[in-house]
């Protein structure tokens, strides 16, 4: 696994132009059987996100908002812990 992630960083690295070599047309880098095998497969996909995306589940949706809302309410009782409140009597 690692060395089908370290081929894929180097082929993004060589896709990257670099400053030194800004007039220097390279060749793309080959990629090993087994990559290109695993992205036939559908199991490594290198667009950079771009592709299809399949959206959550309705639990997953209700999940993601009890969360949210439970942070909310953590941020506001923070913030009343952390307000400046006088506490000497003025007369």
């Amino acid at each position: 696994m690692e060395r089908i992630q370290r081929q894929l960083a180097e082929a993004e690295e060589d896709d990257k132009p670099q400053q030194a070599q800004e007039n220097v047309v390279s060749k793309p880098r080959e990629l090993s059987e087994e990559v290109k095998a695993g992205i036939e497969a559908g199991n490594i996909n290198i667009d950079g996100g771009a592709g299809e995306r399949m959206s959550l589940s309705e639990s997953g949706s209700e999940v993601r908002d009890n969360k949210q809302q439970l942070r909310d309410v953590f941020d506001k009782r923070k913030k009343a812990r952390t307000a400046a409140v006088p506490n000497e009597k003025t007369e």
